[in-house]
Order: C-alpha cells, then sequence, then structure tokens
C-alpha cells in the first residue's frame, strides 16, 4: 500500500482531490494534508509518505520552494527520509508545466480528472523501482532549470521505464518517433530509447532549437550538416544519418535554416 499526502493551500482542492484518490485509486492510502510549504514539509517530515502531491503556487511560496527546502533540510539531517515521489498539481502555468516535463516528473492540471489521476499514480507506479537518488537527482534539475535563463545549458531527464538519464538538451542530435516510444540520438554517439511519444518532446524542446521536419523526426537545428533538395528534401546530421523533410514542412524548414 502506497502512503500519500496532499500538500495544497486551496480547501477546495484538497478535499476533490482526496475524494477522487478514495475513489479511483485503492491503492494509495491518504495520510495526511498540509496547505502551505512550511506545513508541507513539516507533515512530510513527521510522516514519511511514499507520495506527495504538491502544489505548485501557494500563499507562501512554490511547490519547488518546498521541495529545496526540503532537501536541503535532508543533507544535514541524515534520519528525514527523501525517498518519496512527486505529482505536482498546478492551475495551468505554462512555465511551471514545461520546467516539470523536463524533469520527467508528473503533474495534474486543476480541476483534477480522474481519469488523469488515474494516468499519473499508474506512472508513479512504474517510478517505483527507480533509485530514488535518480529520483532526486531528476529534482534537482528541475530546480536548476528553473533558475536557468540560458536556453543552451538546459537539461532534461528521460525515462527510459528502468531508470532516469539526465542529458545537457544541445547534446542531443535528434529524435526519431517509434510508436509510443522516442529513441534519443546524442553528440557522443550513444542512442537513448525514452518512453515517451514524441509529439510530447516536440513540445518542449521546439523553443530550444529543435523542429520537427516529419511526422517520425524532430531535430536539432544547429546538428544540420547539409540540406538536400529533392522533393520534400533531406538534411544530413552530424551523426552521419539522413532525415527526410514532409514535404508540407518544406518552406518553413528552409526560412528557418535561412535564419
Amino acid at each position: 500500500m502506497t502512503k500519500a499526502v496532499i500538500i495544497d493551500d486551496e480547501t477546495d482542492c484538497r478535499t476533490s482531490l482526496s475524494y477522487d484518490i478514495k475513489q479511483y485509486c485503492p491503492d494509495i492510502t491518504l495520510i495526511g494534508e498540509a496547505d502551505s510549504v512550511k506545513s508541507g514539509i513539516e507533515l512530510i517530515i513527521s510522516l514519511a509518505p511514499d507520495l506527495v502531491f504538491l502544489d505548485v503556487q501557494m500563499g507562501d511560496g512554490t511547490g519547488f520552494d518546498l521541495l529545496n527546502q526540503f532537501y536541503n533540510i535532508s543533507k544535514s539531517t541524515p534520519i528525514v527520509s527523501n525517498k518519496f515521489k512527486v505529482i505536482f498539481t498546478t492551475a495551468y502555468d505554462k512555465f511551471a508545466v514545461k520546467a516539470i516535463k523536463f524533469s520527467a516528473l508528473d503533474y495534474l492540471l486543476k480541476p483534477v480528472l480522474s481519469e488523469e489521476l488515474i494516468l499519473a499514480v499508474e506512472k508513479f507506479q512504474q517510478l517505483k523501482n527507480i533509485q530514488s537518488s535518480k529520483l532526486l537527482e531528476s529534482i534537482n534539475m528541475l530546480m536548476e532549470n528553473k533558475n536557468n535563463q540560458n536556453i543552451f545549458s538546459h537539461k532534461i531527464a528521460l525515462n527510459t521505464g528502468d531508470t532516469i538519464e539526465i542529458y545537457n538538451v544541445n547534446d542531443i542530435i535528434r529524435c526519431e518517433s517509434q510508436s509510443n516510444y522516442t529513441m534519443f540520438y546524442f553528440k557522443n554517439k550513444k542512442n537513448l530509447l525514452v518512453c515517451k511519444t514524441l509529439k510530447e518532446f516536440d513540445e518542449i524542446l521546439t523553443e530550444h532549437g529543435f523542429y520537427r521536419v516529419h511526422n517520425s523526426h524532430l531535430i536539432n537545428l544547429s546538428c544540420i550538416v547539409k540540406y538536400i533538395k529533392s522533393e520534400g528534401g533531406t538534411v544530413v546530421m552530424e551523426d552521419g544519418s539522413n532525415v527526410p523533410i514532409s514535404r508540407n514542412k518544406k518552406d518553413e524548414f528552409i526560412k528557418l535554416i535561412s535564419r
């Protein structure tokens, strides 16, 4: 049985989420609630939950602030457990959602839909066997990205199912769709199969210099070596791969590389 807590400064949100968890997530046992960063930290320390449903925006700070303060405490106090997993809850906040996606952590948009809650809990169950140190590294990376204004030094956490691996975004040459998975190709010649669709990575990597040239291909524009004109066209990447360009993407792509 998984022990969980809810940390949210809105009473209605806590009540609604608590009800849905009891209705739809029989393997989750709620053991406590808190309504602020301060009380949330105290709750986690005293109850040592397995899972924390954490609001992003609260009256005395953010869920990010809570994690930052908590892990500083856990570093100096070894008896404090930092092995819990996190599912963020937030009203739509474009920046927060993107930061969370980069970290391979999960989130729920308010108002929380039951089907989304069930899916998030299922993902949590898949992460249960991943080392807590990897999840901690993922949370630390989230905090680092949150404070980092240089898009070229951002890091991304990639969930393979068995582990979470962290890379610099600019070390990615290209991504290729493989059904419900995505294959990543890196400058160090390594490949990595990740448990998310290409569409999800398209949404978060586009503003970091990536472009989806084809339904099956997302490329790092800075890693193009050559463009070959023919039909839609083909790009040759740093790793020697030839990536096709869809005909309907050709004009937009040419404008992008012309800049």
